[in-house]
């Protein structure tokens, strides 16, 4: 068996199950598109991933694999949607040529606006609707019918995702432990730290930590506050090390990779976890469950424990990740999934589905895509003139690599 994983960075989680997977005895790769600024690993990367680039790699992989495992997107894509042509032909090509295809939700591509703001009290797509206008219902449908019609596996990362996509297998997210010593909670200068690490600022909730530290320092709270953004990951871990206690996200309403490497590290862990899914887990969440609403509150409870309380809370954590996150235990997982997948291919797929994943890209092509001019021009006009320079430069390396046809993606090999 021999197995791809990729394109996009996807917290690591590609490079972590392949080399999982790798110490099972499997030969599994790893293929990056664009560069990562957290340090994530890959054993093929691809710098700027033209379509020509996209469809020569395509043609490489199938030649060397047998299972490919797409992490939110697969390769062939052309803009933020599927919805242009030729995105998502690769799909069709991988079952053609009778490969195991699994996609593997994470987040935005699948979060739908109006289901999210009816079931969250939390929604942040009014503050950040760009998100959401990057992938609107109609094109989360659209790409979801293509996977429907073509993919083996469906998989997502945890409960939350899997409102909008029950179809789907919930994997957990995995962690190296090997790499990664519980330490527990430390104090600095006597006092505690907590530990903030927001991608997305307002999708995270952070302005509502800030506010909460903002007054309880007011109030002569003693305790430290400290955003982690920036880092890469290997950084950004010993930073974690230090931490009394981590804080991950308040409005999503579930935990993520930060949360599973804070709690991996022995650290107490504040995520809000959403009130209809506390009983989904077969475990109990080691979580310190908290909202915008109430953060401030449980802020203070926490630093109001003792040192000895808090590390029972670590420990928790750290046997929970172990029973739950462990990678290699999450990549014997999938190496079975793939197994049933290679030894009863699928007999038949939806292909009315997959007509109508078609049909509308070839409508949006046909009728709604600009032109090259109207396109820059838009670029300039909507989203200022740096972004639309730099479109036009991109634009232009594009046809200078057709010219000079320079090598498409490098090997990298980091074993």
């Amino acid at each position: 068996m021999r197995v791809l994983h990729g394109v996009s960075g996807a917290a690591n989680q590609p490079f972590t199950l392949s080399r999982a997977q790798r110490s099972l005895g499997v030969q599994s790769d790893c293929v990056l598109f664009g560069i990562n600024p957290y340090g994530f690993k890959a054993d093929y990367q691809i710098e700027s991933a033209t379509t020509t680039d996209q469809f020569d790699f395509l043609q490489f992989a199938i030649r060397n694999y047998d299972v490919f495992h797409f992490y939110y997107r697969s390769i062939i894509r052309l803009g933020t949607v599927a919805r242009v042509f030729p995105s998502g032909s690769d799909l069709l090509a991988l079952r053609a040529a009778g490969k195991v295809v699994v996609m593997h939700y994470r987040g935005s591509e699948v979060r739908s606006r109006e289901i999210f703001d009816e079931i969250n009290p939390y929604s942040y797509s009014a503050e950040l609707p760009g998100m959401f206008e990057k992938w609107p219902r109609q094109e989360i449908d659209n790409f979801r019918n293509l996977v429907l019609g073509t993919a083996d596996i469906i998989l997502c990362a945890d409960e939350e995702l899997r409102t909008y996509v029950p179809e789907a297998k919930v994997i957990n997210r995995a962690l190296n432990l090997s790499n990664v010593q519980p330490v527990g909670p430390r104090l600095q200068n006597g006092a505690k730290l907590f530990v903030h690490a927001p991608t997305r600022p307002i999708v995270k909730g952070s302005h509502f930590i800030d506010a909460a530290f903002s007054e309880m320092h007011k109030n002569g709270t003693i305790a430290s506050y400290r955003k982690v953004q920036n880092f890469e990951n290997t950084v950004a871990m010993s930073i974690y090390s230090d931490a009394t206690i981590a804080i991950d996200q308040l409005r999503i309403g579930w935990y993520g990779v930060f949360a599973v490497e804070a709690m991996a590290l022995g650290k107490p862990t504040i995520c809000y976890i959403r009130e209809d899914l506390l009983s989904t887990h077969e475990d109990e969440l080691p979580i310190i469950n908290a909202n915008p609403k109430n953060i401030r509150q449980v802020l203070e409870m926490v630093n109001d424990e003792s040192l000895e309380t808090l590390k029972i809370r670590g420990d928790k954590g750290r046997s929970f990740v172990e029973q739950h996150h462990d990678a290699t235990k999450i990549a014997r997982q999938l190496l079975e999934l793939y197994e049933e997948a290679l030894s009863n291919p699928r007999q038949s797929s939806r292909p009315d589905l997959i007509v109508d994943f078609l049909k509308r890209q070839a409508l949006f092509t046909e009728f709604k895509r600009p032109s090259a001019p109207r396109r820059l021009r838009n670029l300039i006009v909507e989203r200022g003139w740096r972004y639309g320079l730099l479109s036009a430069i991109n634009a232009s390396k594009v046809r200078l690599r057709k010219v000079f046809h320079r090598p498409k993606f490098r090997l990298l090999r980091r074993d």
